[in-house]
């Protein structure tokens, strides 16, 4: 038995004053007699649960969640009933000038604190396998699902960066695909009773920039935890792009042993470029998930899908 999808929200409303919106306002229909606000991240619509943004006594009040959507995270102290807005992580020391070719060390050096070492557990909370996971977007944590769904609850342990997180007792997630083998969620050190995250998430994480699909002989680099040796790096080049059952996979030969299943696959600037999934023992056939399958999951979380 799987869980349901849930989605995380905090209705709790932060005011944040905001010129020139009141003609806009009434376009979007009312809430509680209050003229509700429209927000957009980067020109598209947020989708909106239980409680909108409005307009009340010329301030414009937003709900935390459409924040955490627009990539804000928060932190909620029920004892002090305090929402603690956190600092924007730093962008990933990826974005340097298209074309630089890095060497095996220094992608390890700007890679290693955004991948960590995942533990799947069933439903009486023994641990039913491991793999790899990483971070895209602040707390958006990444893997398969065959090893997230391995012991049928869908609950995970993370441990990233010398932390330990979880994404929540129920196994709260964010989406899940079997035909992709994707699974994402919110993972961080402690969840309330709807799912929503209350203490600390990670900080940093890959940005999504390039999902077109690497051409064979590219030189690319695989991080992951293979029998629980966490962050090990592996080189080798991509050697086919393949499509089977309808799904497209990158082909490589940097070594992917048993436990590196979530894991990522970097071009040699350091971009992501796939999600390390399958891999015969002892041998150079090893795939990945390119990255467009990712941000297509991503993309319908904006969308509010």
């Amino acid at each position: 038995m799987k869980p349901m999808k849930r989605k995380i929200m905090l209705i709790l409303l932060a005011g944040f004053l905001l010129s020139g919106i009141a003609s806009a306002a009434s376009l979007w229909g009312t809430y509680k007699g209050y003229s509700v606000v429209r927000i957009t991240v980067d020109g598209v619509p947020v989708q909106v649960h239980d409680v909108p943004a409005i307009l009340m006594d010329g301030r414009t009040m937003i709900p935390i969640y459409l924040l955490q959507q627009a990539g804000i995270q928060y932190e909620w102290d029920q004892a002090t009933q305090t929402v603690n807005i956190v600092k924007p992580a730093q962008p990933q020391p990826q974005q340097q000038e298209s074309g630089t070719k890095l060497t095996a060390k220094e992608i390890y050096q700007m890679s290693k604190d955004f991948v960590g070492y995942v533990a799947a557990y069933d439903w009486w909370g023994n641990v039913a396998c491991t793999g790899s996971g990483f971070l895209v977007e602040p707390g958006y944590f990444i893997t398969n699902y065959h090893v997230a769904l391995c012991g049928g609850s869908g609950r995970i342990t993370v441990n990233i960066a010398g932390k330990t997180f979880h994404n929540g007792l129920e196994g709260w997630y964010l989406f899940e695909n079997a035909t992709t083998d994707l699974f994402g969620s919110m993972v961080s050190t402690s969840f309330d009773s709807r799912g929503r995250p209350t203490g600390e998430v990670p900080s940093g994480y890959f940005n999504i920039v390039k999902t077109n699909l690497p051409e064979i002989g590219d030189k690319v680099y695989a991080i992951g935890s293979p029998y629980g040796l966490e962050n090990t790096i592996s080189e080798g080049v991509v050697s086919g792009i393949r499509t089977i059952n309808g799904v497209v996979y990158i082909q490589h030969t940097a070594d992917t042993e048993a436990g590196s299943s979530g894991g990522v696959l970097l071009d040699e600037e350091g971009y992501l470029i796939g999600i390390t999934t399958a891999g015969i023992e002892r041998t150079n056939l090893d795939f990945a998930i390119p990255l467009l399958y990712l941000k297509d999951e991503i993309d319908k979380i904006h969308r509010g899908y």
